[in-house]
């Protein structure tokens, strides 16, 4: 039985996250936020604490899909 369905987000999900050195230090991430109230990646990227050392972010956003309400037929 395969059941397909909609996640329904609380807030904020990273489902995604790469982080590797780009010199003594300095590091680079990815990483992809899944939220039901999505903000600008900017948003993310000043929550990166700045003693971590990441000096680039590359942050994708997406909007979580909400399960259907009473009375919808989830597929």
């Amino acid at each position: 039985t395969v059941f397909v369905g909609s996640v329904r987000c609380v807030s904020e999900t990273v489902t995604d996250l790469h982080v590797w050195s780009i010199g003594p230090g300095l590091w680079a991430a990815t990483l992809v936020i899944v939220t039901d109230a999505p903000q600008p990646a900017e948003t993310y990227r000043a929550r990166i604490a700045a003693d971590l050392g990441v000096v680039h972010a590359g942050i994708e956003v997406i909007a979580c899909e909400h399960a259907p309400s009473a009375g919808q037929r989830a597929l």
